[in-house]
């Protein structure tokens, strides 16, 4: 008797593995199947669901019913809430790490934790070069005209 498996044949379900003789993967698709005929019958047994999306085991569709309709956002979203603080604290430690990867991903957590923005604040940082001499300057210096703006008083003072 010959030992290797049939040929897959069927396009909706993949081939089967060697490692769970007799079992296939479940696609997205057959999952997403599962919730749906499950949702809109609740009273669907998972035989019935099984025989319908393809799958051969009822285990696997109590398994992906179990996984796909369990909404644990709110358990989630409870339980970062507790762990903030500490989680926060071994982020501070992080930023101090020798490998810039960590401690700049660190800094970023903690920036996002702390409801900032990150660009928020627009700040240009760049080189300016003034091409000129001393006997033909390329215009007035802006060095000195922001020395000079900073000392001079304003119109409206000094004609108080």
């Amino acid at each position: 008797m010959d030992s290797t498996p049939p040929e897959h044949t069927n396009p909706t379900n993949p081939p089967e593995t060697l490692s769970t003789p007799g079992y296939s993967r479940v696609s997205p698709a057959q999952a997403t199947e599962m919730v749906r005929l499950k949702r809109i019958n609740p009273k669907i047994t998972y035989e019935q669901i099984a025989a319908a999306v393809g799958v051969k085991s009822v285990s696997t569709v109590s398994y992906w019913l179990r996984e796909l309709d369990n909404d644990t956002v709110h358990e989630a979203r409870k339980f970062v809430k507790t762990q903030a603080l500490r989680a926060t604290m071994q982020l501070a430690d992080q930023i101090d790490d020798a490998d810039p990867r960590v401690s700049q991903g660190a800094a970023k957590a903690i920036t996002a934790l702390a409801g900032v923005q990150e660009g928020s604040a627009q700040v240009q940082v760049g080189v300016r070069v003034v091409v000129g001499s001393v006997g033909q300057p390329a215009g007035p210096d802006p060095f000195e005209i922001m020395v000079n703006s900073a000392s001079r008083p304003t119109d409206v003072e000094s004609t108080t």
